[in-house]
């Protein structure tokens, strides 16, 4: 069920995601520089980009009509959780902030992209 959109809905997850990648980590290592901590960068930065992220996935990706925007952020909750759960262990290893939210990407986007499949299914 999950992985019944195709190869167009994943290219188009990809450059969606791309997008909302360098908003979000612009503002997290905005934060980072200034001096913030880790998950509080990480929490501006999903704070901010669950808005502008909604409208790319939901139309852009999903070409949803549904209204889902309690479960969107709900799942950049959990989102967030294993975020800063990864950026925790990364840091630990690599000692860069900046390095680390490159290095979450991939998990964090898999992960979006299987829930974001399942909010925006319309034939729930």
């Amino acid at each position: 069920m999950l992985l019944n959109f195709g190869r167009k809905k994943a290219v188009k997850f990809l450059v969606a995601g791309s997008v909302n990648f360098l908003f979000g980590y612009s503002i997290y290592a905005f934060f980072i520089i200034l001096g913030v901590s880790y998950s509080l960068a990480l929490l501006a930065a999903t704070t901010l980009g669950i808005c502008f992220n909604y409208f790319t996935v939901k139309k852009f990706v999903f070409e949803s009509s549904k209204n889902a925007f309690i479960l969107f952020v709900i799942g950049y909750v959990f989102q967030y959780i294993l975020g800063v759960f990864l950026l925790g262990r990364i840091i630990l290893v690599l000692d860069n902030e900046l390095v680390a939210g490159i290095c979450t990407m991939p998990i964090l986007s898999v992960f979006s992209f299987i829930a974001n499949s399942w909010i925006f299914n319309d034939k729930k």
